[in-house]
């Protein structure tokens, strides 16, 4: 498998991921994609692709559109952003 098919198989594993969790933080998602790629890929590209998991999940929401990514700041913590992932075809709706 050349490191192309390497990143998709990645890729897909996160979008599958945060389906079956039905939404996550994306540090959720950091140790079992890790775990998967030292499982299931081979030995040559481990480095490479567990140090761009982050990238991954960045391009997953702003490029590819796989994902839908939840940006929120909580009142006692505003200095501070936090983010939920959801699969894109989820439907969103917020009440105040």
């Amino acid at each position: 498998m050349n490191l192309k098919d390497a990143e998709k198989q990645v890729k897909d594993w996160i979008v599958e991921l945060v389906a079956d969790k039905n939404g996550c933080k994306p540090g959720e998602l950091i140790v079992p994609v890790i775990k998967r790629i030292h499982e299931s890929l081979p030995k040559a590209g481990h480095e490479y692709l567990t140090n761009l998991v982050d990238h991954f999940i960045w391009e997953l929401v702003t490029k590819e559109k796989r994902l839908i990514e939840i940006e929120y700041t909580l009142p006692r913590s505003s200095y501070r952003a936090r983010s939920f992932l959801l699969p894109a075809n989820t439907k969103i709706n917020i009440s105040a």
